[in-house]
């Protein structure tokens, strides 16, 4: 492990604190918008074991966005990978730490990608250009896929 690598290890380290100061400190831990809350409600049932539940007897009475009733259950309408991913931070309660440790780690593989491309010093570059990007910066600190999906394109 040569010195770039460790600035970048470094910086990795560094991205996932910033990430979670942004979950705490900013979106103080909560859901804000609807894709949010509609993750945050099936990774809750995927925690528990569930991919559904029966619907309440008024389901217009307890909205749930993005939550969908039908022939008396209800489910999420995403697909189930990232409430998945979420499910297994709720379950071990570091929900909120999920999409900063994927910052982390795309952040090395970031590195490692344009080092592997160009050079060592590049992949440093790119690696402090993204952990300096705003849509990257706020997007680690919400409960939304994008981070994972990053992470999924780098893999």
């Amino acid at each position: 492990m040569n010195r770039f690598d460790r600035v970048a290890i470094s910086l990795c380290v560094i991205m996932v604190f910033i990430s979670a100061w942004i979950s705490n400190n900013i979106y103080e831990n909560m859901p804000h918008i609807e894709d949010e809350i509609a993750y945050v409600w099936q990774a809750n049932l995927v925690a528990r074991g569930d991919l559904y539940i029966q619907s309440p007897p008024c389901p217009k009475c307890f909205l749930v966005p993005f939550v969908i009733d039908l022939n008396g259950i209800r489910f999420g309408k995403y697909p189930p990978g990232w409430p998945a991913i979420l499910g297994i931070g709720v379950k071990i309660g570091i929900r909120d730490w999920i999409n900063p440790i994927f910052a982390g780690f795309n952040l090395w593989l970031i590195y490692l990608l344009v080092k592997k491309v160009a050079n060592e010093k590049a992949g440093l570059i790119a690696a402090g250009l993204t952990i300096t990007s705003p849509f990257f910066l706020l997007n680690s600190g919400t409960l939304l896929s994008h981070i994972w999906s990053l992470w999924l394109s780098l893999v």
